[in-house]
């Protein structure tokens, strides 16, 4: 049968394990004896012998009673930092592997999690069980309620990382793509080539509310309607779900010329379709996103946007002050190596 923990063990062990595990810094101040007290629910007397021990073992100095920091020469283990995420291995190129290399720049050790949908409540108290110092949360809003993410990281340092698609005010913390201004580019980009139909590939069968948001505001710079013929917006599967769509924008004498997605793989698949029922769409200019194997095909490639993840994590792990850093993905443009030119 195992022992109970004491009420100043369970003080001691808490406090000990945030030191060793670095989410309590070299130097750092720890909160006064009445929010300590507070925190764990205890007496200042049970408070005062917990601290007596972290002394004893080198890992605080009280020097004064009222000011207790955490010693310069504790040896804490590696702090980790966790990301819990619903991108997958080989979804974003570069994506996991420039998170482990921030991580060994700044003697960290990375946590990356990808979430079960099914199962992503338990995953993420499990991930906050190894007891990270920061968790970065990259997750669609659509299967992840925001309400129940902040409950259950209440009391972590959460930053939000790449996207944030849910309605409602931007967190507190975060590293964001700035995929507004990325569409913006995009739109110019198109406009001043001469396009005057354009259309967006999406993931959804309808744009998601952030996504329209996005995509509304973009447009309105550029005197363009989202939902007009000037700006459409399609499915990637909407040769099954919504074929009559697919008539109405592609099956014209004048089809659009331009089409862009958030994601290379997605507007691949779509554009193989397309080309190979309205030969029209062929010489269609496309532009991608992530810059992935599927925008490189030699003799297929088409323009996309590259991501700067070493900066981004860079920042993530490092980051002292809250608030939002955006970042701007760069722009890649191709011609393919076949010898199409775009419209």
């Amino acid at each position: 049968m195992p022992v109970e923990l004491t009420k100043t063990e369970e003080v001691l062990e808490t406090l000990e394990r945030e030191i060793r595990s670095g989410k309590l810094e070299a130097g750092e101040r720890l909160p006064s004896m009445r929010a300590l007290a507070e925190r764990f629910d205890v007496s200042t007397t049970i408070l005062v012998r917990a601290v007596k021990e972290l002394e004893k073992k080198g890992l605080v100095n009280t020097r004064e009673r009222s000011r207790i920091t955490v010693a310069g020469n504790a040896e804490p283990s590696l702090r980790r930092f966790a990301l819990f995420t619903s991108v997958t291995q080989g979804n974003m190129d570069g994506y996991f592997d420039t998170l482990l290399d921030a991580a060994n720049r700044n003697h960290l050790l990375a946590l990356p999690m990808t979430s079960r949908m099914d199962h992503w409540k338990k995953d993420l108290r499990r991930l906050l069980d190894s007891d990270p110092f920061r968790v970065a949360a990259d997750l669609e809003a659509y299967y992840y309620p925001l309400d129940t993410l902040y409950d259950i990281c209440r009391e972590a340092n959460l930053l939000f990382f790449n996207r944030f698609e849910w309605d409602g005010p931007l967190p507190e913390n975060g590293v964001l793509a700035d995929y507004t201004a990325m569409t913006c580019h995009t739109l110019k980009h198109f406009l001043d080539r001469g396009h005057r139909k354009i259309v967006f590939l999406g993931h959804w069968d309808e744009p998601r509310p952030f996504n329209r948001r996005e995509l509304t505001r973009a447009g309105e710079l550029y005197g363009l309607e989202l939902g007009s013929g000037a700006f459409d917006y399609c499915c990637w599967r909407d040769f099954e779900n919504n074929p009559k769509r697919i008539q109405r924008i592609f099956g014209t004498k004048e089809p659009p010329t331009a089409i862009f997605s958030r994601s290379d793989s997605i507007l691949f698949e779509m554009m193989c379709k397309l080309e190979a029922i309205y030969p029209k769409c062929r010489s269609m200019e496309r532009i991608g996103c992530h810059n992935s194997i599927w925008s490189r095909l030699p003799g297929q490639e088409f323009s996309t946007y590259q991501l700067d993840f070493a900066k981004m994590w860079g920042t993530a792990v490092t980051k002292k002050k809250k608030g939002i850093e955006w970042v701007i993905p760069a722009f890649l443009p191709r011609t393919p190596s076949r010898g199409l030119q775009w419209r």
